[in-house]
């Protein structure tokens, strides 16, 4: 059996008249699940569903322990508990995947 490569695609968001292609953003949020920070999680998951709608390509919920919450943008690390303490502003994470958009647009 001959290997064959398979090759991803990642699919952009459909640019209107004018507009170039926007490649999709994805955001993890890594959260205590033994912590009980899930309404957190739950409600910043809300605010970039609401602040972008389909400009997301995935908003991840992952459970993971030891006092964690991370939110990561494409990869990034925007916000992590354990490096500037506490719990992100909404607008903080908003404005890091708003970066994202605006720089996948140019």
């Amino acid at each position: 059996m001959a290997n064959s490569t398979m090759t991803q695609r990642v699919p952009t968001k459909k640019a209107f008249a004018g507009q170039a292609p926007v490649a999709p953003v994805r955001v993890a949020i890594t959260y205590c699940a033994e912590c009980g920070y899930e309404q957190f999680t739950l409600d910043l998951a809300a605010a970039l569903m609401r602040e972008f709608a389909a400009e997301l390509s995935k908003i991840e919920i992952v459970p993971w322990h030891d006092g964690s919450f991370d939110v990561t943008v494409n990869g990034e690390l925007v916000h992590s508990m354990y490096r500037d303490g506490g719990f992100p502003e909404h607008e903080t994470i908003i404005a890091a995947v708003r970066d994202r958009l605006a720089a996948s647009a140019t």
